[in-house]
């Protein structure tokens, strides 16, 4: 990397803003470099760090130390190369804004007009966005550092968006208040095959309740795909294992996977809690939200109001014991 100044800096952290930012890429000029910090340990990481559409690139190793990563959040910037952090950088693109390895980047960057892109579905739902905002800006031991740093908080980083590079329609987030540029991450899907399929979409294990675990180990579908955290294994039914067997499930993420399952002949329905790839996914293919009484009744009102709005379907998955 040149010294000088960079002109545009992104910051990553999962393989659905790696795909985010290749369209990104596509549309803006002038130099530029990718930090990718991923959220987890998981191979799907490497394997879409490797998908960014450059060489300008760097991959921060990701440390999960119970009790530590409040601390480990603000020094990973000294885990990353002097010639990195001594850059300057006109224009910062970034995802998850409450990290604090942001706002340490933040502050090697000279415009200060600063663009977003989608988190996830993180960004559609303004209250839930709002209160996460505000309980990252005030933790008690988050706070102290960035006030010891001089950091700007996750509220005055949002106070700063002049444009915002979404997956979504614009009615999802005018509440922003910020110029808004739509990009599509999904190449067009044709379906023109009658044969279904039924896909299960895990999720985390602290919200895998008895009754889903009961469908996880049922024949009502045709191929399970667990969330990358979660301690389950994919599984796929031996008839089609012939058909799919090229099909890298290892590595891909569910939008990918779906895409290539399409592209064999198949016309799947998903099924799953609330998640991003649930919501992506429903302009193209049937998808079902399953729905969960152990759920806080805050979260689950605010993901029913958003499942209805995309025309996804709901399925209550257990009800409590009359």
């Amino acid at each position: 990397m040149k010294s000088g100044q960079i002109t545009n800096l992104f910051f990553c952290r999962t393989p659905l803003q790696v795909k985010i930012i290749n369209k990104i890429l596509e549309q803006i000029n002038g130099n530029h470099f990718i930090i990718y910090h991923p959220a987890g340990n998981g191979k799907k990481h490497r394997y879409y760090f490797a998908q960014l559409d450059t060489n300008q690139k760097y991959f921060l190793r990701y440390y999960n130390i119970r009790f530590l990563n409040n601390f480990l959040d603000f020094i990973y910037f000294y885990f990353l190369p002097k010639k990195i952090r001594q850059q300057k950088y006109k224009n910062f693109f970034f995802a998850s804004i409450t990290s604090s390895l942001l706002s340490m980047l933040e502050r090697r960057v000279e415009n200060k007009d600063l663009n977003l892109f989608d988190d996830g579905s993180f960004n559609i739902n303004k209250k839930f966005f709002f209160e996460y905002i505000n309980l990252a800006s005030t933790a008690r031991i988050n706070s102290f550092i960035r006030k010891l740093f001089n950091l700007k908080s996750p509220n005055q980083l949002i106070e700063n968006i002049s444009c915002h590079y979404s997956i979504y329609d614009k009615k999802y987030t005018e509440w922003m208040n910020c110029e808004h540029r739509k990009i599509n991450i999904l190449a067009p899907i044709y379906i023109e095959s009658y044969k279904k399929i039924r896909v299960l979409l895990g999720s985390t294990d602290d919200l895998i309740s008895a009754e889903f675990e009961s469908l996880i180990n049922s024949d009502k579908f045709d191929i399970f795909l667990p969330h990358p955290d979660s301690c389950k294994n994919f599984w796929i039914k031996s008839n089609l294992k012939e058909d799919f067997k090229k099909i890298n499930f290892t590595d891909l993420i569910v939008e990918d996977l779906i895409y290539q399952i399409i592209k064999k002949g198949y016309n799947p329905t998903v099924y799953g809690f609330h998640s991003t790839a649930i919501i992506n996914l429903s302009p193209y293919i049937n998808t079902v939200c399953f729905s969960s009484y152990t759920m806080p009744e805050s979260i689950e009102t605010s993901n029913v109001k958003t499942i209805n709005s995309f025309g996804i379907k709901r399925i209550v998955l257990d009800k409590p014991n009359s």
